[in-house]
């Protein structure tokens, strides 16, 4: 299940491992919030049952040098581990799933796409 918490929680895991990433393309982003699907397909338990995963949005930041830091809404892949899959089609709350940290090397981040995946246990 999907709610205001795990949103949030998301947020800070996100924020923790892309601040110290070892992957260049992650290092200098952070998280300033995530946002629910954005269409019903991409929630409905049939939809999830098949693709394992969830499609959120995400507000990314990066700092460059010389540059101030620019904010862009990238579409977020949340692939679902053998855990967090069983939690979503019982209809479970989905918050333990999020660990304080992301493995950032199980990250993908296609600036050019905005689009970036993750993954869950």
């Amino acid at each position: 299940m999907i709610t205001e918490a795990f949103l949030e929680q998301l947020e800070w895991a996100l924020s923790a491992s892309l601040l110290q990433a070892a992957k260049p393309d992650l290092r200098g982003c952070w998280c300033d919030g995530v946002l629910g699907p954005e269409w019903e397909a991409d929630y409905l338990l049939d939809s999830v049952a098949q693709t394992h995963q969830l499609v959120l949005r995400a507000w990314l930041e990066r700092s460059s040098k010389g540059q101030g830091p620019t904010q862009h809404l990238y579409q977020l892949v949340v692939h679902l581990g053998p855990h967090s899959y069983q939690q979503y089609l019982h209809e479970r709350e989905l918050l333990d799933c999020v660990p304080e940290q992301l493995d950032s090397t199980l990250m993908v981040l296609n600036m050019e796409k905005r689009v970036l995946e993750i993954q869950l246990p």
